[in-house]
């Protein structure tokens, strides 16, 4: 996947795609034209433990942690 179609399927900018890739938490190399190609597997299973954390995450909040702000 080129970092544009990554960044629009993790709904992140361009920039921290790379620095994802940087980061190796998406896996990737450099296609021929000396583009970033990151890997559809990696970049699916990012966005799975992403969705995985926030629904987590909002399973424990409740009305109660609202009103102690």
């Amino acid at each position: 996947m080129t970092v544009d179609e990554v960044a629009r399927f993790i709904f992140v900018s361009r920039a921290h795609v790379l620095l994802l890739h940087q980061r190796g938490e998406l896996r990737g190399s450099v296609g021929k034209d000396g583009e970033t190609v990151i890997d559809e597997d990696s970049a699916r299973t990012y966005k799975a433990e992403r969705d995985a954390a926030r629904t987590q995450y909002f399973r424990t909040q409740t009305e109660d942690d609202l009103l102690r702000e």
